[in-house]
């Protein structure tokens, strides 16, 4: 993975340049010398997020996943005392 450092004037002037840049890593757009944003490719950032509750679920191997939640008893849900 590489990270391209651009500053800000030559990200605006080549656009095109910084999304290919962004097909090999992160692109830190600088401004007055400070990081102000990254630009990265969107299956850099789907790898970041992690995977979704709808695929770890799709999974196969979730399939092995044990779930035996609680019982809650009748007396949680009981009117609040107000004296």
């Amino acid at each position: 993975m590489t990270v391209t450092t651009l500053p800000s004037q030559k990200f605006d002037q080549d656009i095109q340049g910084a999304k290919r840049a962004a097909d090999s890593g992160p692109v830190i757009v600088m401004d007055e010398g400070k990081p102000v944003y990254v630009l990265l490719s969107h299956d850099f950032y789907r790898r970041l997020l992690g995977p979704t509750l709808r695929e770890m679920v799709a999974q196969p191997e979730s399939d092995d996943i044990e779930f035996d939640p609680p019982r809650v008893s009748n007396n949680m849900f009981r009117p609040g005392d107000r004296s």
